[in-house]
């Protein structure tokens, strides 16, 4: 990895259990340390109990009837952490970086394309807060 990541933890908000396993595993291989949850509430609650240099999220978690107000949710709980959202939604990335987002990038998608935008956004451990 070009940046000094080992160890920095990330949330995926993933509902499907198989992308879910397989992005752990990439991340993982490149030394993130990977928390995982499936739905709105779960990350909510991850986000209070601990602090993450980088949320990666899927857009739509359950058939979310304003997916994004619930993603607003992840992002402002968040807080500093930047909120990547990796989803098979036709959304453009432009409007999610207006609403706060750090990027947006679509299934299926290249793992080394995903992984430049996580390695650009990440905060380090060192830079975060603790809380």
């Amino acid at each position: 990895m070009g940046r000094a990541v080992a160890g920095a933890r990330l949330l995926l908000v993933e509902n499907e259990p198989d992308l879910q396993e397989v992005m752990v595993e990439l991340l993982e291989a490149d030394g993130f340390v990977a928390v995982t949850t499936d739905s709105v509430p779960a990350a909510l609650k991850a986000l209070s109990e601990s602090s993450f240099g980088l949320v990666l999220t899927d857009f739509q978690l359950g058939g979310d009837q304003a997916p994004w107000l619930e993603l607003q949710r992840i992002r402002d709980a968040a807080q500093p952490a930047p909120v990547g959202i990796v989803t098979g939604a036709s959304i453009d990335p432009a409007e999610a970086q207006r609403r706060g987002f750090a990027f947006a990038i679509q299934k299926p998608f290249d793992w080394d394309a995903l992984l430049a935008r996580v390695l650009e956004h990440v905060q380090p451990a060192s830079s975060r807060p603790v809380g």
